[in-house]
């Protein structure tokens, strides 16, 4: 087997394998949406198959299914309203699975301008574009912290992911999403943590099981302080480890870290951190 921590070739390999992993086109057969003439999401088959067999029970809905596309037209009316009724009709339609009750920001995909702002659970049904956080947590002695995902989650259960991790909530920023994070999945407040490094963003697109995700996410080092009770709150993380490089890059070949997570880490943590002790002489 490959030895990843030093053979910087083969870290790469792996870095561009789960990068196309990650971003990918859209299949076949998908339809752009698009909402007062702007192309907002992608509507992969299966979705748009769900959307044309439930419109029988989406009394007025506001959607226009054509041969080219998914319209939403709501010239001269309040947006936000539109989308609220639409994200109701469609979750009582069970077009998805988990009503959030949390708002994101619908941007323009190409000038990042938000548009609106709509139900969470409408974003993967229509390929809307969503913004997330990574928070990679490192110790002072440079190990990575890493949390167990709730078996009872619906995405990548019982995996291992980042020490923090979810959407940028409407009119948060990339800083205040990651501490709310922290504090949620990790008990962790500004006091026990400080960011480190350079912020590391990229673009994911793929399919999912609710629909196709195009999220551009924002993933940040972060150091632990000593003694910080590290521990979840919201019951998605089952249990946190301390571990060393060697431990994680095992835990990513064995495909025990969601691809996402995999991406995340070594950019943002491992491939930097082997980079600082060969420049400190380490090994």
């Amino acid at each position: 087997m490959t030895d990843l921590r030093a053979d910087d070739e083969a870290l790469n390999r792996l870095i561009d394998s789960l990068g196309e992993t990650n971003c990918q086109e859209p299949p076949a057969g998908s339809l752009p949406f698009i909402l007062n003439g702007r192309t907002c999401g992608t509507v992969v088959p299966e979705a748009l198959e769900r959307i044309r067999a439930a419109l029988s029970l989406l009394p007025n809905t506001p959607l226009v299914i054509t041969d080219e596309a998914v319209i939403l037209d709501v010239i001269g009316g309040d947006v936000d309203a539109a989308l609220a009724r639409l994200a109701k009709q469609c979750f009582k339609a069970g077009l998805f699975f988990q009503w959030r009750g949390e708002l994101l920001d619908l941007i323009d995909p190409e000038t990042r301008l938000v548009l609106a702002h709509a139900e969470r659970g409408l974003f993967r049904l229509l390929g809307l574009t969503t913004m997330s956080v990574y928070v990679v947590g490192v110790s002072e002695d440079g190990r990575l912290w890493t949390g167990l995902r709730s078996r009872t989650k619906h995405v990548d259960p019982g995996l291992w992911d980042t020490l923090a991790a979810g959407m940028i909530a409407s009119g948060e920023t990339v800083a205040e999403a990651a501490m709310r994070e922290l504090s949620e999945e990790a008990g962790l407040s500004e006091k026990d943590v400080h960011p480190v490094g350079q912020s590391v963003a990229f673009t994911m697109r793929r399919t999912v099981p609710e629909g196709w995700m195009h999220e551009i996410a924002f993933c940040r080092r972060y150091v632990v302080r000593e003694g910080a009770h590290v521990h979840n709150v919201d019951g998605e993380v089952q249990a946190f480890e301390l571990i060393d490089i060697d431990d994680m890059l095992c835990r990513i070949r064995a495909r025990a870290v969601p691809s996402d997570t995999a991406l995340v880490m070594l950019l943002t943590a491992v491939k930097p951190l082997l980079r600082e002790k060969a420049a400190r002489g380490e090994h």
